[in-house]
């Protein structure tokens, strides 16, 4: 249910909350220009990546673009 799906995410946010603050100081320490943002796409995408997520890079041809699918429970 969307309830179960709404509940998963909190639980996984908190999980990961330390992570996701030390992610985004990292990524504010490496001030990018708009578009070329490498920096910030190769540390988000090692983030993902490290948890099992896959990644797609250069997503409709953009260097900084990523496409990162997560699926949660049964098909959704």
């Amino acid at each position: 249910t969307a309830e179960e799906r709404a509940t998963a995410v909190v639980q996984i946010e908190a999980e990961l909350a330390a992570d996701l603050e030390a992610l985004s100081m990292d990524i504010w320490r490496h001030p990018e220009l708009n578009y070329r943002e490498t920096y910030a796409c190769a540390a988000i995408t090692a983030f993902l990546e490290a948890r099992g997520v896959p990644v797609l890079g250069k997503y409709c041809g953009l260097p900084t673009a990523m496409l990162a699918t997560v699926a949660m429970g049964h098909g959704s």
